[in-house]
Parts: C-alpha cells; structure tokens; sequence
C-alpha cells in the first residue's frame, strides 16, 4: 500500500524513535536512523509494508546486538535482558525472537544463572535471602529450589553463619552490654542475612555460650 508522508514526529519517551504518519494517519513507529538512512521527509510516496518490512529487520538487529552486549560478561537472568530490552523501546515480538536466538546459542539460560548464583553467594548469606534474589530477579522458583537442593549445603551454610555471627558480636559488645539486646540483634543480623530462625537460634545461642553470655 502506497500513501504519501505527512508528518514524521520524534516520539517524547525514546528521542531515537519517531512517528511516521502517512495520508494523515499514524502508519509505522522506526528508528529515527532508518528515516535518515532512506532519507525520508515530508510529501515523499512510500510503500507502508516494505518500509515496515524493513523496520522490523532493522529493529530486531538493534535489538539482537544490545542483547549481546549485555550478556558478554557472563550470564543474566532472562527477566533482566527482557526488561533492558523494553526500556529501549522495542517491540514484544521483537524482544521474543531476541531471547529465542539467545537461548539457542545458551547465552542466557536461568538454571545455569541460579546454580552460579547459589555457588557465589553461599560464602555469605543464607538460603532464604538468596531464594528471595533470585526471585526477585524473575528466575522460576522450581529453578530456585533444585538450584539451593542440589547446592546449597546446611552444614556449611552453618558454619559460615556462625563464622559471621562471631564478627558481627564483636561489633555489637562494642556499644552495647545488655544480654538481651546483644542476643536480639545478633538474630536479627542473621534473620536478614537469610538464614532460617532455626539456624540462626542455634548459632546465636552458641556463640552466645562461647562467650558465656
């Protein structure tokens, strides 16, 4: 179908996006640089599906290239590529094929991304604040789970637990000297560094004992 432009307006949320207008109805949303690069201004005859064609193919190339940029340096979760993805203004479909191309090439994939996740963290929280992480970072939870399962150990995470417990209680004593408050906020500590209440009732009460507190 062929009209003649009558107004290529630069969208107000994306600068490097514009409106083209085309018999005075909307038409098709591009990239600015297609317009430059075909030279198109006001009162030219177009032909609206090959100019459509052609912004498709243009946007997914964009597209395509800012994913790669962005997982170079190692694995993302795929809700963190889709959501850059959005920002920069492009299309749904656009953004779908984008993740089928990667996920093709393994260059996202959220198992991998959580299991690595799990491995690097472990060292310094507990289970529950890295499950509500990677929650956050849009992984499935069944991927959670079989992630913290198969490599988060308990004993382990125990003894880091207790290894950061007895740092934290030498800054506490520092400026506090009542029982109570020093157990209390000692738990809290390690409440919100995600370990469970079972663990951390266990770790203050012996570091507590240790210290004969």
């Amino acid at each position: 179908m062929e009209g003649k432009i009558t107004s290529i307006e630069i969208q107000s949320r994306n600068k490097d996006r514009v409106n083209i207008f085309v018999d005075g109805e909307f038409a098709i949303a591009c990239f600015a640089e297609i317009v430059y690069r075909k030279n198109l201004k006001k009162g030219d005859k177009i032909d609206i599906s090959q100019l459509n064609e052609i912004s498709l193919k243009e946007e997914y190339s964009k597209a395509k290239n800012y994913a790669l940029r962005l997982v170079e340096k190692g694995y993302k979760p795929e809700k963190n590529v889709v959501d850059k993805l959005l920002q920069r203004g492009y299309s749904k479909d656009t953004i779908n094929e984008v993740i089928i191309f990667l996920k093709e090439y393994s260059l996202i994939d959220d198992k991998k991304y959580a299991e690595a996740y799990v491995k690097e963290k472990s060292n310094s929280q507990g289970k529950n604040k890295i499950r509500y992480a990677l929650l956050n970072k849009g992984i499935d939870k069944n991927i959670i789970e079989n992630a913290l399962e198969n490599l988060y150990n308990e004993e382990i995470g125990e003894n880091i637990a207790e290894k950061v417990a007895i740092k934290k209680y030498n800054a506490i004593i520092q400026r506090e000297n009542d029982k109570y408050k020093i157990k209390m906020k000692l738990y809290r500590f390690l409440i919100g560094k995600g370990y469970s209440m079972d663990c951390s009732k266990s770790v203050v009460d012996k570091v507590l004992q240790e210290n004969e507190l």
